[in-house]
């Protein structure tokens, strides 16, 4: 089947973590079909490059910003008249779904859904007429799917036909060996550096768990807005901030960690908790989404979202069983393995196309 991948979110060479998982996404589909790409970017990440290969896949980038008003205009006037030849148009994430808010696509058309700032919108966020967007073209695809059931129980307050979950992928990490504890508590925390993710909750309950005598190290993988602060933060406590690492960094980090720390607001899927659980490092969290659903069965620790609750969250973290977290972990990555995605798929692909 020829299948023509939207999204707004891609790799760019100004930043290479962008959408990291809708390229993995696409990989993976392409496996099974005969995949393109079409690449909305907005100045901040284009990096002037048109057409290219991904991993074998054709890429189009369109420099449209969808987040304007000319870019909402140029991408419903560019980008039908590019779907001549396939068979199936596969949208990524909500601000994928503009080129078709007036008009759907010709040909069968399947959504998947990642999109946080969804929560926003669906609880009465945003503006008006972001609302009659959503829920105007979330009625159009034929099959629409989300990345976890909390995110399908949002898209479906806006949409009336059903909704189908599939999670992300989540690759098999690279198994470093667990280090024995035999200094500080290590905690480690690993996201963008921006404040829905809670580094500055992290930091606060490192420092009251110093005041309370605990010896304590963590350390944050990942880089963002703030990370100058967070940097500045690391000249006065016991802090590493190595930046953004890749996946043979991260299996490593994991290997060394007693906790893994994640006060975020709220997390769509959140593959750094299945990582972490695969590892055998129990997690402590806050906020509401898909990671809450992996800690069920006592594998973290759930709290609110401040530094003494994590603070509290840490030390009953730090005595879980962890052979009985990296169990839980490998169930996970069965569960979200790509030969499962690439099944799940073929099934929406026939559904939409019937």
């Amino acid at each position: 089947m020829r299948v023509c991948v939207i999204t707004t979110w891609f790799p760019t060479a100004l930043n290479t973590g962008a959408g990291s998982f809708i390229a993995r996404d696409a990989v993976a589909l392409s496996k099974d079909h005969d995949v393109a790409i079409i690449h909305l970017v907005g100045d901040d990440l284009d990096d002037g490059v048109r057409e290219f290969a991904y991993a074998g896949i054709p890429v189009e980038r369109l420099p449209i910003d969808v987040r304007t008003r000319a870019g909402k205009v140029a991408a419903m006037r560019e980008v039908p008249r590019r779907l001549r030849g396939f068979d199936l148009v596969h949208t990524m994430a909500a601000p994928a779904i503009t080129p078709f808010v007036l008009r759907r696509p010709k040909v069968p058309w399947v959504h998947t859904e990642h999109w946080s700032q969804l929560a926003v919108i669906a609880q009465g966020g945003r503006t008006a007429v972001d609302r009659w967007a959503i829920d105007r073209t979330f009625s159009g695809p034929d099959e629409l799917v989300a990345v976890s059931e909390y995110l399908a129980d949002l898209v479906r307050r806006v949409r009336r036909k059903p909704v189908d979950v599939v999670g992300n992928i989540v690759d098999r990490p690279a198994q470093a060996t667990l280090v024995a504890r035999t200094g500080p508590l290590r905690l480690l925390g690993a996201s963008n550096v921006i404040p829905s993710k809670g580094w500055r909750i992290a930091v606060d309950a490192l420092r009251i768990l110093l005041e309370r005598g605990v010896d304590a190290h963590l350390t944050w993988l990942g880089d963002g807005l703030e990370f100058e602060a967070l940097r500045a933060a690391s000249a006065e406590l016991p802090i590493s901030v190595p930046g953004r690492v890749d996946s043979d960094g991260v299996a490593r980090a994991m290997a060394e960690a007693d906790v893994f720390v994640l006060p975020t607001e709220r997390e769509t899927f959140s593959l750094v908790t299945v990582e972490a659980l695969a590892a055998g490092v129990p997690v402590v969290t806050s906020g509401v989404g898909a990671h809450v659903d992996f800690l069920r069965g006592g594998h973290g620790v759930v709290v609110d979202r401040d530094a003494q609750a994590i603070a509290d969250g840490i030390m009953a973290a730090e005595t879980i069983d962890r052979s009985a977290v990296r169990a839980h972990g490998e169930e996970l990555l069965t569960a979200f393995s790509e030969e499962s995605f690439r099944a799940n798929y073929l099934a929406v692909y026939e559904r939409a196309v019937r």
